[in-house]
């Protein structure tokens, strides 16, 4: 045997270069390309240079010169099949087309379907479908290709099924299923005892799917919910839909203090200040920030307000202002100064109230909560004018503000003036 022809029945150093080709470093890959030169192109070779040739991207050079090798190697039939077959790489090639390409190629007997499939997930992480349907690798390996630290990205990879070796990967954070054609989940995504994060829009998961996966992740299902409605509860509509959603995020997750303070504001809001006054100490009970916790009292503040119990909303007022004055200049939100503003106002504080709207207005002037708590403010200081501009402005930013004013106790003085109607109707 000469030395040109070296790799005729190596099958050692054969495998050797199938190793190189598929790891998909360039170093290696320019290795395997000289030793294919000094041995001698093999049949063997013909799958795994075709895949580089159509799949390779990094460097022209070496995908020009798998092009040139395959071409030495392939039959003249085996070259018509495949001559139009060169770009099938990017944006053009989703899952589908993927499949269909693979599921192609394979039906020629001179191509090994299995070493393009997996070298197509290699360089271009696309064929995972073909991969995972036609098991050209175990489930575990053709997944952990697809996993990037603590994220799984299986978005739009119109897979069938759900593999039940998600659960091998148990440092997965942020999970990506959407676009997908499974309705079924395996028990084994249970193992995701990490997952923070989980999206499935656009694939059709049963309802007895759903029901696994809150079962699973409680938390991550009551964020979702939670979200579905929040818009809903700042607008001031939608109450009892918005009630019924909170009350089942807090069966999901009862710890979750935003939750808790929500469901306050809605049941304070629908003229149920008393059950929202439990709301209220649970989000004090859960929150992490002080700044939530001395909302959580400024909020109860307000609903203790509506029921007439001054001597207890002057208690818990101080409560927030002992709170606000542990919390350093550099944490001191809008949030902060909402909860700093009102707390002063219970305590009959105007003027420094006022002050401190101002400083969160300084933050976000279109803020309109901040606007209407000024005009509630000057109404109590019989500032009529001030009052008028401020509520003005506080609809325009919020339409809710439009009705809630009529029947505000901070402007019961002005409920008949014709210049406070009048403001509310222009606004």
């Amino acid at each position: 045997m000469s030395h040109n022809h070296y790799l005729k029945g190596n099958q050692d150093a054969i495998e050797k270069i199938k190793t190189l080709l598929e790891s998909g470093e360039q170093s290696n890959i320019e290795l395997a390309f000289q030793l294919i030169k000094g041995g001698g192109p093999t049949p063997e070779l013909t799958s795994h240079l075709y895949a580089l040739s159509i799949f390779y991207s990094e460097d022209d050079a070496l995908k020009r010169a798998a092009k040139r090798y395959y071409k030495s190697l392939a039959s003249k039939d085996l070259y018509t099949f495949t001559k139009y077959k060169w770009n099938v790489y990017g944006e053009y090639y989703n899952e589908a087309k993927m499949t269909k390409f693979l599921t192609k190629m394979a039906q020629h007997e001179e191509l090994n379907g299995t070493v393009l499939a997996n070298m197509a997930i290699r360089y271009l992480q696309k064929g995972i479908k073909y991969c995972l349907e036609n098991r050209t690798a175990p489930p575990e390996k053709i997944l952990g290709q697809f996993v990037d630290h603590d994220m799984l990205d299986l978005d739009y990879m119109s897979l069938n099924e759900l593999p039940k070796e998600i659960g091998h990967f148990p440092e997965i954070k942020y999970l990506y299923l959407e676009g997908n054609n499974f309705s079924d989940i395996p028990d084994e995504i249970a193992c995701l005892t990490q997952l923070q994060s989980l999206s499935y829009r656009d694939t059709p998961l049963s309802e007895e799917a759903l029901q696994k996966l809150e079962k699973f992740f409680p938390k991550i299902f009551a964020a979702q919910y939670y979200m579905e409605v929040i818009d809903d509860i700042n607008q001031g509509r939608n109450y009892d839909h918005s009630l019924e959603v909170l009350n089942k995020v807090l069966d999901l997750d009862p710890t979750y203090a935003n939750a808790w303070n929500d469901k306050g504001r809605v049941l304070q809001e629908s003229k149920r200040p008393k059950a929202a006054l439990e709301c209220y100490d649970k989000y004090f009970e859960f929150a992490k920030l002080d700044t939530d916790k001395a909302l959580s009292r400024v909020n109860k503040a307000l609903a203790l307000q509506n029921l007439g119990w001054e001597d207890e909303v002057h208690k818990t007022a101080l409560e927030a202002v002992h709170i606000l004055q542990q919390i350093p200049a550099g944490s001191q939100d809008r949030v902060y100064y909402f909860s700093q503003g009102l707390a002063l106002f219970f305590m009959k504080d105007y003027d420094q109230a006022l002050l401190a709207y101002d400083q969160g207005l300084k933050r976000d002037k279109y803020d309109g909560v901040l606007w209407y708590n000024k005009a509630c403010t000057y109404a109590r200081q019989h500032k009529k004018d001030e009052m008028l501009e401020h509520l003005k402005r506080a609809i325009q930013l919020r339409e809710r503000f439009r009705e809630e004013a009529p029947e505000d106790i901070d402007f019961k003085n002005y409920w008949q003036n014709p210049a406070f109607l009048q403001a509310i109707k222009d606004a």
